[in-house]
């Protein structure tokens, strides 16, 4: 366990994120380890984000006005344990599908339109549906500067002319 976790003193950790952690391993211990191994062997189940945000986890790292669940006093620290929590399940897959939300979410939560943002935040953050980021290209990879793609508007500027490739596109399966 870690030390902080062992009643020790530290600067960065406090009740807030000794909570988080019990709750997060709950979730884990309850929800993911019976199942992992079947998980692997066969289908990642799109339901445990809804159990996921029952328990407040799904939620965490987004606004309170579109169904996020952040624990009092949210920061960084709160993000790491919630990772090393769903670490402990061993299943790579499983982390990176519990989190492909967040890294396609901030742009819509930070650029998009309030329509945008009703229309699809809600949905995603509660885990009813599921966002994809395509960002890697053949030439590029995931280097977002090296991008080639373009999107420019038609000459009505009602809509998009998309060019490019992707090589995949995170979480598209969905």
């Amino acid at each position: 366990e870690p030390y902080w976790y062992q009643g020790n003193p530290t600067p960065y950790y406090n009740e807030t994120h000794v909570a988080w952690r019990a709750k997060c391993r709950e979730f884990v211990e309850k929800e993911v380890l019976p199942y992992v191994d079947e998980w692997e062997a066969s289908e990642y189940p799109k339901s445990l984000h809804l159990k996921a945000y029952e328990y407040g986890i799904q939620g965490s790292l987004y606004p309170v006005e579109y169904g996020g669940t952040p624990p009092v006093g949210f920061d960084a620290f709160h993000k790491l344990i919630t990772g090393d929590e769903l670490s402990r399940t061993g299943a790579g897959g499983i982390l990176n599908h519990m989190a492909i939300n967040s890294m396609a979410l901030p742009p819509i939560i930070n650029y998009g339109s309030k329509f945008l943002k009703d229309l699809v935040l809600r949905d995603v953050i509660e885990g009813r549906k599921f966002a994809s980021l395509a960002i890697s290209e053949p030439s590029a990879g995931s280097d977002v500067a090296g991008i080639k793609a373009t999107a420019i508007k038609d000459p009505s500027g009602q809509f998009y002319i998309i060019n490019g490739q992707k090589k995949w596109i995170t979480g598209g399966l969905w």
